[in-house]
């Protein structure tokens, strides 16, 4: 074996997954929390596996590696869209059943990864290859491996739409710019894969976005833990900005033109009190 820097970014994506997987699975009381650690110990399998995959000079154990990896790599989109659903309080999205569908795929593409051997549908080709003194597999995709890209990029891609429109839309304007680094951080591995897939690899064969989605996780927990963004869901935040608009509109009628404040003032205060944890807001 023969540590390189890339093989220690990932032992380093390692280490920040695992320490974001241990302190969301104490609060695992919360959905998103529990999803999250689970998310997290996906990545940071896939980080430990590729991180050996391309320290060890031995073929037969690249490979061995390479399958481990995939019961991570084929996770994460599935976790990435139950997150989703749990942070957007899409509740009846959660039902098992559903869950159950958006992991077919995954749980096919471990079974396909573990015995292409046998039909080469996951790739066609996987042959020793050497660049810059680095030993890698030089690998050929196939038609499955193409096939779980597109869910992976699609599953992203419905996961961002998603978190925009429940939050981004109904936020104030002073609010959004702390939304966008939120939803640019979920899309940092996106866009460091699409490099990966289109031939933009360090050294001809370098995937690094485990390192990417370390950096994901790190920016989710900011907005998950410490700007606890989620605690609240976005109806009930609206519900909460009209009752508290109407009852400024009634002041209004009531003291004159005067007494009110604006619907969009308001509506700043209401995300600025979520935002700081000022969760405990009466509706009298």
């Amino acid at each position: 074996m023969s540590l390189n820097p890339y093989s220690l970014a990932m032992l380093g994506a390692v280490l920040i997954t695992s320490v974001l997987a241990i302190y969301a699975w104490r609060r695992r009381e919360r959905t998103e929390a529990l999803v999250f650690a689970w998310l997290m110990a996906a990545v940071a399998l896939w980080s430990v596996a590729y991180g050996l995959e391309i320290a060890v000079r031995n073929y037969d154990l690249m490979k061995v590696l390479l399958i481990a990896s995939y019961p991570g790599i084929a996770a994460i989109p599935a976790l990435w869209l139950i997150l989703v659903l749990a942070c957007c309080r899409y509740d009846a999205w959660l039902a098992p059943r559903i869950m159950m569908l958006l992991f077919i795929l995954p749980g096919l593409t471990i079974l396909m990864i573990a015995t292409n051997d046998l039909h080469g549908l996951f790739y066609t080709a996987v042959t020793p290859g050497v660049s810059n003194g680095y030993r890698y597999q030089a690998l050929a995709h196939g038609p499955f491996w193409w096939l779980t890209i597109a869910y992976s990029h699609l599953a992203v891609v419905i996961g961002i739409l998603l978190f925009a429109h429940r939050y981004y839309l109904k936020a104030a304007s002073a609010e959004r710019l702390r939304i966008i680094v939120l939803l640019a951080g979920a899309a940092l591995p996106f866009i460091v894969n699409i490099a990966y897939v289109a031939g933009f690899r360090p050294h001809g064969f370098i995937d690094t976005t485990p390192v990417a989605f370390a950096g994901m996780g790190i920016i989710l927990a900011i907005g998950v833990f410490g700007f606890r963004f989620f605690d609240i869901a976005p109806l009930a935040l609206e519900v909460l900005f009209q009752h508290i608009l109407q009852k400024s509109q009634r002041r209004q009628r009531i003291l004159g033109a005067g007494g009110g404040i604006s619907g969009q003032t308001y509506r700043s205060r209401v995300f600025a009190w979520h935002l700081s944890g000022m969760h405990t807001v009466a509706l009298s």
